[in-house]
């Protein structure tokens, strides 16, 4: 059935001697890589000199951020509550709206979602 075994034992010990000869590598460390630094130009430097900067986000703004971030995942989660119970439902049956308690699960994580990615971002 199988015409050709000399190319697959040969494609076989290709793939042997390749795999073993990565494994003889020594391992990628941490500190090898390089570390990405975020630099901002600041106009009382040289000209031309980029000077490494860093902006502290004020608690104040983590919180405006995470409401702001929940409001939208409460809606977001309202939303996605009425297309899944609408997609759900039988083809030939009108507009279908979720249970309360599910409203309240799918709004609540929605929030609390959108609060999360508002307070660290």
């Amino acid at each position: 059935m199988n015409r050709h075994p000399a190319a697959i034992a040969v494609a076989l010990l290709l793939s042997v001697a390749a795999f073993s000869g990565a494994a003889a590598q020594a391992p990628l460390r941490l500190a090898d890589r390089p570390v990405p630094r975020f630099v901002v130009w600041t106009p009382g430097g040289s000209p031309g000199v980029i000077a490494p900067a860093t902006i502290p986000v004020a608690p104040e703004h983590r919180l405006r951020h995470g409401l702001i971030g929940g409001a939208i995942g409460a809606v977001a989660g309202f939303a996605a509550c009425t297309v899944i119970a609408n997609l759900v439902a039988d083809p030939g049956s009108s507009f279908t709206t979720c249970p309360a308690d599910t409203y309240v699960v799918m709004t609540g994580g929605g929030f609390a979602l959108g609060f999360l990615v508002g307070w660290l971002l």
